[in-house]
């Protein structure tokens, strides 16, 4: 009878145990889950961030460009207004030598 009792409670033992043993396999296989969705979502965010980087880069480019030829206009613009004052200033001296 006594073996008997131990039989009986191996055996429940070993259902329980089972049973864990299914749960413990269920989780796994749920956070595998979660794992691959976390790992694809990350695959995505690098791409994206590795595109941004490089409109990041382009933007900078193009903003550099601007600002050089910009200050190269500018430059134009301040020895177009240099030729023009020289020009007047040599205009009002003529007139002067002229008048004299």
């Amino acid at each position: 009878k006594s073996a008997a009792l131990r039989l009986k409670r191996s055996e429940t033992d070993n259902l329980e145990l089972s049973a864990s043993l299914n749960s413990a396999q269920d989780a796994h296989q749920v956070v595998c889950s979660q794992l691959k969705d976390a790992q694809e979502e990350l695959s995505s965010l690098s791409r994206k961030l590795t595109e941004l980087q490089q409109d990041k880069v382009a933007i900078a480019a193009e903003l550099e460009f601007c600002r050089s030829e910009d200050a190269e206009v500018k430059l134009q613009e301040a020895a177009a207004q240099k030729s023009a004052a020289l020009r007047l200033k040599r205009s009002e001296t003529d007139n002067l030598e002229l008048s004299a």
